[in-house]
């Protein structure tokens, strides 16, 4: 699915990428539905495991980290503050709202999800900081 999309991608061309036998699939996944759900629990898994205390460790103690960190998150921030910006100019955001301060609350809100939902071992957590996030952002609407 991370190759080819989720449209471009079959069960088929898993079974074959996975070398398991119809059998063998359908016994974990009922249909590609369950398919694309269990990627997306993995993909969330995969973040939450990468969400040490790494941020808040190494920006109270090494200068060149910090900075490489915050990089990393403006580089994070830069396609959702570039979506707002689109969504402003076809006028899905009112004029007044500001996409540079609308990327940072929704980063911090995934990211405060994200330490939510590892330190409570529930990823619900993300979902309720997602919900919060777009009712903000909708919030912003015309």
């Amino acid at each position: 699915m991370f190759e080819r999309g989720v449209a471009g991608t079959t069960l088929d061309a898993v079974r074959a990428a996975a070398d398991a036998s119809k059998s063998q699939l359908y016994h974990y996944f009922a249909d590609k539905e369950a398919l694309i759900h269990a990627v997306i629990d993995r993909t969330v898994q995969q973040v939450l495991d990468a969400q040490p205390e790494l941020a808040r460790e190494l920006a109270e103690t090494d200068e060149v980290a910090r900075q490489a960190l915050a990089a990393g998150f403006d580089r994070w921030e830069e396609p959702l503050r570039e979506g707002l910006e689109k969504m402003r100019l076809h006028g899905k955001l009112r004029r007044s709202a500001d996409p540079v301060r609308l990327a940072t609350a929704t980063l911090a809100a995934i990211q405060g999800g994200l330490v939510l939902a590892q330190t409570r071992r529930d990823p619900q957590q993300l979902r309720i900081s997602l919900d919060a996030a777009h009712a903000h952002l909708r919030s912003f609407s015309p």
